[in-house]
């Protein structure tokens, strides 16, 4: 990851990864680890993996060699513990990072 964008991730993101969903899709979750990351409020409507349609309040940027899965809840420095709704690689001119809507 190039230094210039590095230094942006600024917040500090409490991070649960998701280690097994039973059969009543119950998740079970590690320990909380921190994360870097950059968060924005910013409103986004996004389609869910069942095809339901939500709003996302909040967008993460992390540095794109984290480990991060679909099934993952995490808190903001502003919020309360989110599940992850949709994960993707950042476009941009340097790379490497990755956008999380939650």
């Amino acid at each position: 990851m190039h230094p210039h964008i590095k230094k942006r991730l600024i917040d500090n993101i409490q991070w649960y990864a998701c280690t097994a969903v039973d059969g009543a899709l119950d998740k079970t979750f590690s320990a909380m680890t921190t994360k870097k990351g950059y968060c924005v409020s910013k409103k986004r409507m996004v389609r869910t993996r069942e095809g339901k349609e939500i709003i996302s309040n909040t967008t993460i940027y992390l540095d794109g060699t984290e480990t991060v899965g679909k099934d993952d809840e995490c808190i903001v420095p502003y919020g309360v513990r989110t599940p992850v709704l949709q994960i993707t690689p950042y476009k941009s001119i340097k790379g490497g990072l990755l956008e999380i809507l939650i």
